[in-house]
């Protein structure tokens, strides 16, 4: 494997990486993944009737920082520019109320975290806007060209665009919309409608803040998982190469290591050379890292875990499935949700099509609802443009029923999520959990990186 150690700054650094590992160059640009043909371009015996596009938000800057490591400089003058053929403005309506959306718990603790060159932590880049702006004309290609299941204008009674409450996936929806219908179009009917839920009732990405099974199986993999044997290892070879100890940091995980380092080569800005060897090992540690998280780290968890972090949302895409096949008045054909990489790699779990591979900036993952001439429905999912066998079904295109099926067991409502939620039930599956817990001082810190998905 090939490495440059990069020095140039600003978004056309990014432009000029000659690594060639493809995870990397993925978060950099996830258009350089080969397509392969879905569903609505190779039988013409099948309808497309809709499609649910689940996507993470473009490139940002870094969340976390690599103690002792020379911080990058996000110059907020070249990488936080607004790209004009982005730009319309949004009306962001509380998804639960109607009214207007409340503030975001998750900003905040961005807001938090000034990097050096005047970007906080977390934000959208120039760079991500670019990288949304591209997803939304793929799509339109897909949706609108090929499909034909949309107009090429934006229809509000066809097409729903819904994000977490957080900035820098909000500014994606914003991107990926002027991408498939242009910014241009958008302004016209400008304010574009589009929703975002309150932190208590989100179901975009697995929500620690409301569960507190979730939370403890955060809590247990972002300050113990570093411990066990198979990761033991690995964490003292970062510990040597970057003169750190985990345990004399709060948080400080491969996850945050990683993250650091993703960022900084996205965006062109230097890497220490001594990072670049232990990259495949610091990709493979933070993945299955962020997958112990949101779908459990024992085989014994798994399903609770996973049904507790993403049951509420795939409940809901079958509702949204539900309404199209019941032709409910406000049922769409289209959604658009702009989420995070905990959203996407929750998706990949409950779907069994994990890949051990960290989901790139602006990736997507779709769940398209196809109907063939006798009125027989099918399911296809794809991610990163590919068609993927789910689990239960017998190939990347499934019946329906076979689909609904599969997932029955991992759907959930509210009654019986917090039912479980609030009870010791991870506590008496995993005994390491309430071991871990012993002798162990709370503090405020250390409560809010609990409280907070591991990645976000």
């Amino acid at each position: 494997m090939k490495w440059k150690i990069l020095t140039s700054t600003g978004v056309l650094g990014a432009a000029v990486c000659s690594c060639t590992a493809r995870t990397l160059l993925a978060d950099s640009d996830p258009n350089i993944l080969e397509d392969e043909t879905s569903a609505h371009s190779t039988d013409n015996r099948l309808t497309l009737k809709q499609a649910q596009v689940f996507f993470r938000h473009g490139a940002r800057t870094t969340i976390h920082t690599i103690p002792k490591l020379e911080e990058a400089v996000y110059d907020v003058k070249v990488l936080r520019h607004l790209i004009p053929h982005t730009a319309f403005t949004l009306d962001l309506v509380n998804y639960d109320t109607g009214g207007p959306k409340t503030k975001s718990h998750l900003d905040e603790h961005y807001e938090k975290k000034k990097l050096s060159g005047g970007c906080v932590a977390g934000q959208l880049t120039t760079l991500g806007q670019q990288q949304c702006f591209s997803l939304g004309q793929k799509l339109k290609e897909e949706y609108v060209h090929k499909a034909k299941l949309i107009s090429e204008d934006f229809d509000p009674s066809t097409v729903f665009g819904r994000s977490t409450n957080v900035q820098r996936t909000i500014e994606s929806l914003r991107c990926v919309m002027a991408g498939m219908f242009g910014a241009q179009n958008l302004r016209k009917i400008a304010p574009v409608k589009v929703y975002v839920a309150d932190t208590k009732t989100e179901v975009l990405f697995p929500n620690i803040q409301r569960c507190h099974v979730l939370q403890q199986n955060n809590h247990s993999v972002l300050f113990h998982i570093a411990d066990k044997p198979e990761y033991l290892p690995s964490r003292h070879k970062l510990e040597e190469a970057f003169g750190v100890n985990f345990k004399d940091y709060v948080g400080l995980n491969f996850v945050g290591i990683r993250d650091d380092l993703v960022a900084r080569k996205a965006h062109g800005l230097p890497v220490p050379s001594y990072a670049l060897p232990l990259w495949d090992m610091i990709e493979l540690m933070a993945s299955r890292m962020m997958y112990a998280t949101f779908c459990g780290q024992h085989k014994a968890e798994r399903d609770l875990i996973t049904r507790l972090s993403t049951g509420p949302l795939m409940t809901y895409v079958m509702d949204n499935i539900r309404d199209l096949e019941e032709n409910k008045r406000d049922a769409k054909k289209l959604f658009l949700f702009a989420t995070h990489d905990s959203t996407i790699v929750g998706l990949l779990g409950l779907l069994d099509i994990w890949d051990e591979q960290w989901p790139p900036y602006s990736v997507d993952l779709r769940v398209e609802l196809y109907e063939n001439e006798n009125k027989e429905k099918f399911i296809q999912v794809l991610y990163m443009g590919k068609p993927k066998k789910v689990r239960g079904c017998d190939s990347t295109l499934c019946s329906l029923d076979q689909f609904r099926k599969a997932m029955k067991p991992f759907m959930i409502r509210d009654k019986e999520f917090f039912a479980i939620c609030k009870s010791d039930i991870l506590e008496k599956i995993d005994k390491e959990i309430k071991e871990e817990e012993k002798g162990e001082v709370q503090t405020e810190e250390i409560r809010e990186q609990s409280e907070t998905p591991a990645g976000m």
